[in-house]
């Protein structure tokens, strides 16, 4: 919207991600005048959801996480958070809850699920269950491996990943791998009995090539080889389950839909839609030209898009490469007597199913309903395909989804939806790959040294530190601006 309020001295936030929206609401509710460009896309990104079938959907499995291993007892200072430091945000869950819940009522969900074998298990890969484990037939197999690995020395045992290098590198420079530190610490058997098969429906491929740092980019897991000796031989655990929440009767998107509503109704905020066609320092600050708009000044610019995407703004080349994988995703309303297993989120591992995960909407919502429930399926739409066949048109695929989540006991009859929507994204999920974090670290070296002043939220803020949780408290961060001095999250490393 045009306002009649000051924006002279008002700091421009360039890309519409989650943090960007946050730090700009934040600031509104506190006086202080911000400017938006958004170049493309939603307002708050990927949180943004889908409407379709008359309601609001997350795209995909969205839920918080109000707690963490690394949460610590008294809330830190938020400027002390560092995007550059893996898994930093797990400090701020109670800032994040704080936040979230100001505006959204949640509740914790039952334990997400996994399904192996015919047969249903407390997940695996996300929640940090495996006590079960030691009920597996080959678990005395599994036990003897992790034996063996506990009495050789690694470099790559869990406990030291604060210590490894940002770039995803080992200490030699050689790229630091997931499925070799995995199989080192999980033993062969864990590996390819539960990691390995998840990871092949997730990446359509029989390795994942991804940097161990950022293994959680993919949702697989890294626990000590002590905590799964401890599974194995059904001893107790000291590691504490992971819960999960999700909002009361409405998706997580409705939280972004709200914030989107607040800033574009608050005259101190001012947002233009528009492509943004260079940037340049100046001694005041950086001059914007806008596609539409044309000339804007800026005497505080947060880019909230990636790193390349400011070098190419700013007329330079960038050097890195985005890895990403595509996603088919699929939006099912089916009568709620036809669900044979409810939960909150369901992997699925068996090879001969294409889907590999569900969500369980109306569940995760404590939805009541006219006896239809709202499923949402993911799929690498590449395995899919292995699995049913080329699908030549939306119904034949909407069929096959019926027929998988059959087959994995999801439903008990492939009955039709009442609803069906599927939506198929070329590049939906960012690969943090060897080369991929190397070109990040480069191009955004290269962004601040080429923009003297600049701070970096969202795609931006360091490697793959853009969950929900890491963008709330980076906008949380850039809430006051014009009131301190720059935010410790971009000093060091400016």
């Amino acid at each position: 919207m045009t306002s009649s309020a000051d924006h002279t001295a008002a700091p421009v936030f360039v890309g519409g991600t989650l943090a960007s929206v946050v730090a700009v609401t934040e600031r509104a509710a506190k006086g202080l005048p911000s400017i938006l460009v958004n170049p493309g896309g939603p307002l708050g990104g990927y949180f943004a959801g889908i409407e379709a079938g008359g309601r609001l959907w997350d795209a995909g499995m969205v839920l918080y996480e109000f707690t963490s291993f690394r949460e610590p007892a008294d809330e830190p200072d938020i400027c002390s958070y560092d995007p550059m430091k893996r898994n930093d945000v797990g400090r701020f869950c109670a800032t994040v809850r704080s936040y979230v819940e100001r505006r959204q009522p949640t509740r914790t969900v039952t334990t997400p699920e996994l399904q192996l074998n015919g047969q249903w298990w407390p997940d695996f890969l996300l929640a940090n269950r495996g006590d079960w484990l030691s009920k597996m037939p080959w678990a005395r197999c599994a036990l003897a491996e992790v034996d063996a690995g506990l009495s050789r020395s690694s470099p790559w045992h869990p406990r030291t990943k604060q210590d490894w290098p940002d770039d995803g590198t080992d200490h030699a420079g050689q790229p630091l791998i997931y499925d070799e530190v995995s199989l080192a610490n999980h033993g062969e058997t864990v590996h390819r009995e539960l990691v390995a098969p998840f990871l092949r429906k997730v990446m359509n491929g029989d390795a994942s090539g991804l940097s161990a740092l950022y293994h959680r980019m993919n949702w697989t897991p890294l626990y000590w080889p002590e905590t799964l000796r401890a599974w194995l031989a059904d001893h107790p655990v000291q590691l504490p389950d992971t819960a999960f929440s999700h909002p009361v009767g409405q998706p997580v998107a409705a939280l972004i839909r709200t914030l989107v509503k607040e800033l574009k109704a608050s005259p101190l905020v001012q947002v233009f839609e528009d492509k943004l066609i260079s940037m340049e320092p100046t001694a005041r600050g950086f001059n914007l030209l806008l596609q539409s708009q044309g000339e804007l000044h800026a005497p505080d610019l947060i880019w909230a898009q990636s790193p390349a995407q400011g070098l190419q703004a700013a007329g330079l080349q960038a050097a890195g490469v985005d890895d990403r994988l595509p996603l088919m995703i699929g939006l099912l309303e089916v009568p709620a007597s036809c669900v044979a297993h409810v939960g909150s989120v369901q992997h699925l591992l068996d090879p001969s199913i294409g889907v590999y995960r569900v969500t369980h909407s109306s569940a995760c919502a404590d939805e009541t309903s006219d006896g239809f429930v709202a499923l949402t399926v993911e799929a690498n739409p590449g395995w899919f395909d292995a699995v049913h066949g080329a699908c030549p048109s939306e119904d034949v695929t909407v069929r096959a989804i019926m027929t998988d989540l059959v087959r994995a006991g999801v439903l008990s009859s492939a009955a039709v939806p009442r609803f069906a929507k599927l939506i198929r994204l070329a590049g939906a999920l960012p690969l943090p790959t060897p080369r991929a974090v190397r070109g990040f670290l480069a191009d955004r070296a290269g962004l601040l040294s080429a923009c003297p002043g600049i701070r970096l939220i969202g795609p931006a803020a360091g490697p793959f530190a853009n969950s929900m949780s890491d963008q709330i408290v980076q906008g949380l961060a850039c809430a006051e601006l014009r009131a301190s001095a720059q935010p410790a999250m971009q000093q060091e490393y400016a």
